[in-house]
């Protein structure tokens, strides 16, 4: 039987019309390839130009000064006195670790309190204490001048600071220069690629370089934030002991924050006290195992917080029994260590932008 001729006609018509539609759900809008390379350019040209920039700042940063100790002889020495000079004036107490030593050197035997003559950096009254109970325990050795023996320095040249600078910066100049290069000159494996394909292998690179960016964010946020301190003292938490310790120094310092809270002031609070352990007095500046200064809130709460802790005032610090340098005023878990949640958080976002981008898309 013959099918009428006005609906083969009509479905001839409609089948072309239906054929004839885009198919807007294969792929997403696509940028021009001119654009992509525009896009690309600008964070090439700026990972080289900032890349170079830390280079020669890790070079510079007291190149002389490194250079100095580090052609100095490395010359074992004895510890004679390690503890902490609290001086007053109408600035405020003024907290300085103190130390000497004696060393023989070309026949004569010198005397020096030179701490760090490569670096002028504050040192933590945590850090400082442990490390002069190693250097007690021995051996313990300091960096002599041949020319001048009277000089010396208890540490060495910290060259791992701009050096790390000259590594970091190098790298993203590197990375930034192949990224430049292969814009331009693509891999056969790119020419292969339709320019949608291209955009999200683009889209790729650029979400892992967005998570190794914030990885060093967060690594630096944990490390500002003390939050491996926070997390070890609530794990030895169990195996501190109570000793009664003294008030040595006192004080508040203004910090403004940061962004939009650059408009803000806070008064932050330190303590610095002493106590008996092992037969020798040690000295700590932890409220907690994470904060060496606390948050006074304004600044009548925060003088408040001061008149309540006086010089030679009487208190009760935890100290771990093996380690008595591990001090700390407080060792139940604060309200203020929920902020620490904010490192963690941006190290587990940036592992996950991490893990994305590089995730293999299915064929």
């Amino acid at each position: 039987m013959q099918r009428p001729t006005g609906v083969r006609s009509l479905s001839s018509r409609h089948t072309r019309v239906t054929t004839m539609q885009p198919d807007t759900s294969a792929s997403p809008p696509s940028l021009a390839p001119w654009r992509l390379k525009f896009v690309r350019c600008i964070f090439g040209v700026v990972g080289l130009g900032v890349g170079i920039l830390l280079v020669s700042a890790g070079y510079y940063h007291q190149r002389a000064k490194h250079e100095k100790v580090d052609a100095w002889v490395k010359t074992p020495c004895r510890i004679v006195t390690w503890s902490v000079d609290i001086s007053r004036s109408s600035f405020g107490d003024r907290v300085q670790p103190t130390m000497t030593y004696q060393y023989d050197f070309a026949g004569k035997t010198h005397t020096s309190s030179n701490y760090d003559e490569a670096t002028d950096w504050i040192v933590d009254l945590r850090d400082f204490e442990e490390e002069g109970d190693a250097a007690r325990r021995g051996p313990a050795y300091c960096y002599v001048n041949p020319a001048d023996p009277s000089e010396a320095s208890f540490r060495a040249a910290r060259l791992w600071f701009p050096y790390s600078l000259i590594g970091g910066g190098g790298l993203l100049a590197l990375v930034s220069f192949v990224f430049l290069v292969r814009t331009f000159l693509p891999s056969r494996r790119l020419r292969s690629l339709s320019v949608p394909e291209r955009q999200r292998l683009f889209f790729r690179h650029l979400l892992v370089g967005a998570g190794v960016g914030l990885l060093a964010l967060g690594v630096h946020l944990m490390h500002e934030q003390h939050v491996l301190d926070a997390i070890h003292g609530q794990f030895i938490r169990s195996q501190l002991i109570a000793v009664p310790a003294r008030v040595e120094a006192n004080g508040i310092t203004e910090e403004r924050g940061s962004g939009r809270r650059s408009h803000m002031i806070y008064n932050m609070v330190h303590l610095v006290y002493s106590y008996e352990q092992n037969g020798r007095r040690w000295f700590s500046n932890r409220w907690y195992f994470d904060a060496s200064k606390v948050d006074g809130g304004m600044k009548q709460e925060a003088q408040a917080l001061v008149r309540a802790h006086p010089i030679g005032h009487e208190l009760t610090a935890w100290i771990h029994p093996q380690k008595p340098w591990l001090a700390t005023l407080e060792t139940r878990w604060q309200w203020h260590h929920v902020w620490l949640l904010i490192p963690i958080s941006v190290l587990m976002g940036a592992l996950w932008m991490v893990a994305v981008g590089l995730k293999r898309p299915r064929a």
